[in-house]
C-alpha cells in the first residue's frame, strides 16, 4: 500500500472522528434531557440508549488515535521537538481517554446495575485518590497535547489557523471534565470536532 493511500485513510479517519465526536456528545446530552435533569448518573447509565450512544464515542476516539498519525506522517520535520512532544503527550491523553470511554460504555452499566454506589459523585470511585489522580492526569495530557500541536501548527503553518485556534480553545473546555458545566464541555467538543474534521479534510485535499 502506497504512503499516499495510507495518509489519505488517516485523513478520512480524522474527518469521521470529528463528526462522530460531535454526534456522540449531542446525543448524550439529548439522552440526559430525555431522562430528566434530576436523574442520577446511575439511572442515565442504565438507559437503553447509553451503550449505543457511547459506542459512537468509543469509535470516534479509536479513529482519532489513528487519524492523528496523519499529522505525523508528512509534518514530522515541521513539528519540531515542541510539536513532537505535543504529539506524544496527545496520543497518551487520547489513549487514556479511550480506555475510560471503553469502561464508561461497557463496564459502567454493570456497575449501575450491581454496584450503583460506585457511580455516585461522592461515592468510593470518584472520591478514590488513585482514580481521581488518573482522571486528572488524563485530562492534563489530553489538553496539553492538543494545545502544543496547535501552537506549533500556528508557528510553522502546518495546517490552517482557524482549526488550530479552535483546538486551542476547545481542548481545555472539553478536557476539564467534571470541573466545568456540561454546556462548556459541549462547546469544547464541538470546537474540537470541527477542528479534527477541518484538518483531516485539509490534509486529504492537499494530498489529492
Amino acid at each position: 500500500m502506497k504512503k499516499e493511500s495510507i495518509t489519505n485513510v488517516f485523513s478520512i479517519m480524522l474527518i469521521i472522528s470529528g463528526i462522530l465526536s460531535i454526534i456522540w456528545w449531542l446525543l448524550l446530552g439529548i439522552s440526559q434531557m430525555a431522562g430528566g435533569s434530576g436523574g442520577s448518573l446511575s439511572q442515565l447509565v442504565q438507559s437503553s440508549s447509553w451503550i449505543p450512544i457511547n459506542i459512537i464515542g468509543l469509535v470516534a476516539l479509536l479513529l482519532l488515535v489513528m487519524g492523528l498519525m496523519r499529522i505525523l506522517f508528512d509534518d514530522e520535520s515541521n513539528l519540531g521537538s515542541f510539536g513532537f512532544l505535543g504529539f506524544i503527550i496527545c496520543i497518551f491523553g487520547v489513549v487514556l481517554f479511550t480506555s475510560l470511554q471503553f469502561d464508561e460504555t461497557f463496564v459502567w452499566p454493570l456497575l449501575a446495575k450491581y454496584a450503583d454506589s460506585l457511580l455516585e459523585i461522592e461515592g468510593p470511585m470518584f472520591t478514590n485518590p488513585a482514580f481521581s489522580a488518573a482522571y486528572i492526569i488524563m485530562g492534563i495530557l489530553y489538553v496539553l497535547g492538543f494545545i502544543f500541536i496547535a501552537i506549533q501548527a500556528l508557528r510553522r503553518d502546518i495546517f490552517p489557523k482557524i482549526p488550530s485556534i479552535l483546538m486551542i480553545v476547545g481542548a481545555p473546555m472539553f478536557g476539564a471534565g467534571l470541573l466545568v458545566p456540561s454546556m462548556v464541555r459541549t462547546a469544547g467538543i464541538i470546537l474540537l470536532g470541527v477542528s479534527f474534521a477541518w484538518i483531516g479534510f485539509f490534509k486529504f485535499k492537499r494530498a489529492t
